[in-house]
């Protein structure tokens, strides 16, 4: 097979003469086929490498009709074969770029590429147009990046500090109002606290000048009972030894008391009397030992009664005592009024009446109460020895009916 040395396509075997561009066949060397610089026409396809290496099912026909013979005709194009010339195994072909002028413009088949028309420049208008536009985007930006950024913190910033000025203000004036109300409502409080306190201590010396007063009133007049007890006058005494060594006796111009047990005490009565109402005053001296003092509205048997009494360290005691030892205290304090220790005289006064009882410890008024257990009863005196002998030693005794 030989192909035409200017174009490549075959030759068909009775033409000497390239049957596409009409070349003579004297160049009897093989060439590779050169690749035409425009594309085929949409009719006529380039067939793919695998139908290129496969011959044509149909072989090609013969001609006996020359092709100078024939009229050219542009209108009548030529089908190319469906082959391509075989490659060589191993071998590599350069493309053949196309030489300036080997091919003609009317080359049947063959078309031209179409070149896009030009851009129109733009609008002077439209640029300005765009130019201002963008200005304006870069503008705001920064409009809004400053506002976001700066203007509007400071604008926050100033809005707060103004709010937290305003707060502090209010809370300072109010803690300032609260701390004024506070002091305004302690100096009225502590002004009326120092009121009741000056009301109650005005009430409490003139209740103390009343009833100082009130021992004063019931004892002016001529008493009932008067004895210096320095021996049996009439009131009916109770005489005994006790089996521990005390006891009741007159005994150097008094009248003893005396106990030597612990947690005992040692009553001694004045049979003959019976007093309900009335004001009565008494000496006592604690030669030794722990208490001592007076009985008034005793039963006979010396198990119920009320009996006001001091001690030697100073403490003083109104007490209810039932059934022979069950004592109960209504009053029971300490006072400077005492003269305390052992071998001190002590004079107890008091006001009975009805269930009310004012106390008197050297006709000074240091206590009341009230108890309505007992109506009326005799006198009389004890000691009491809570963990030592107790001896006391009464005298002068002197009672005012009321």
């Amino acid at each position: 097979m030989h192909y035409c040395a200017f174009c490549g396509t075959p030759f068909l075997s009775e033409s000497n003469l390239c049957p596409h561009c009409g070349s003579d066949k004297s160049v009897t060397q093989p060439v590779t086929p050169k690749m035409p610089t425009t594309p085929f026409a949409p009719s006529t396809p380039y067939p793919s490498a695998p139908e290129a290496m496969q011959p044509s099912s149909s072989p090609p026909q013969s001609s006996d009709v020359n092709r100078s013979d024939q009229p050219d005709s542009p209108n009548v194009p030529y089908q190319a074969p469906s082959f391509r010339p075989p490659e060589q195994q191993g071998s590599v072909y350069p493309y053949q770029h196309q030489q300036a002028g080997s091919y003609s413009q009317n080359v049947p088949g063959i078309s031209t590429a179409t070149m896009p028309p030009p851009l129109k420049p733009a609008s002077p208008l439209l640029v300005t147009g765009v130019i201002l536009l963008s200005a304006f985007l870069v503008a705001s930006g920064f409009g809004l990046l400053y506002y976001a950024g700066i203007s509007r913190p400071t604008q926050i910033h100033v809005q707060a500090t103004t709010t937290m000025n305003r707060y502090n203000t209010s809370v300072a004036q109010a803690t300032n109002t609260a701390q004024q109300q506070a002091t305004a409502t302690t100096l009225a409080q502590n002004r009326a606290i120092a009121t009741a306190n000056a009301q109650a201590t005005v009430q409490a010396i003139a209740t103390v000048t009343a009833f100082q007063n009130m021992l004063a009133q019931n004892t002016r007049g001529t008493p009932d009972l008067s004895s210096p007890l320095a021996f049996e006058d009439g009131p009916n005494w109770d005489i005994y030894p006790t089996q521990d060594g005390g006891g009741c006796a007159f005994t150097n111009n008094a009248f003893h008391s005396s106990v030597f047990q612990p947690d005992y005490y040692t009553p001694c009565l004045a049979h003959a009397t019976n007093y309900q109402n009335f004001a009565l005053e008494i000496q006592i001296n604690i030669q030794r030992g722990d208490e001592g003092g007076i009985i008034l509205r005793s039963d006979a048997a010396s198990k119920n009664f009320y009996s006001f009494r001091i001690r030697s360290d100073g403490t003083y005691a109104f007490v209810l005592t039932r059934d022979n030892g069950h004592a109960t205290l209504l009053v029971y304090d300490k006072s400077s009024l005492i003269k305390a220790g052992n071998n001190q005289i002590n004079t107890l006064s008091l006001i009975a009446r009805g269930s009310n009882f004012y106390l008197y410890i050297n006709h000074q008024y240091i206590g009341s109460t009230n108890d309505n257990s007992y109506s009326a009863g005799a006198i009389g005196v004890m000691a009491l020895d809570h963990t030592n002998k107790t001896d006391c030693a009464f005298t002068n005794l002197r009672v005012w009916k009321l």
